[in-house]
């Protein structure tokens, strides 16, 4: 029972797993969301200028 720490010190310091999980998580959905962009942008140039298209037509009528 002397070798835990009180539980004072436990509620305030978060788990290492946690902030671990947490670190990977943002990481992991940053590249995912960088390779799906690059990806969406290099297969549907079109479209892409399409919208680029629609939106220099619809400026110079407003």
């Amino acid at each position: 029972m002397s070798n835990l720490p009180p539980p004072q010190e436990q509620d305030n310091v978060p788990p290492l797993w946690l902030s671990i999980t947490l670190v990977i998580s943002l990481f992991v959905l940053t590249i995912v969301f960088a390779v799906g962009f690059a990806f969406s942008n290099s297969k549907s140039d079109e479209s892409w200028l399409n919208a680029q298209g629609i939106c220099t037509k619809t400026l110079p009528k407003a």
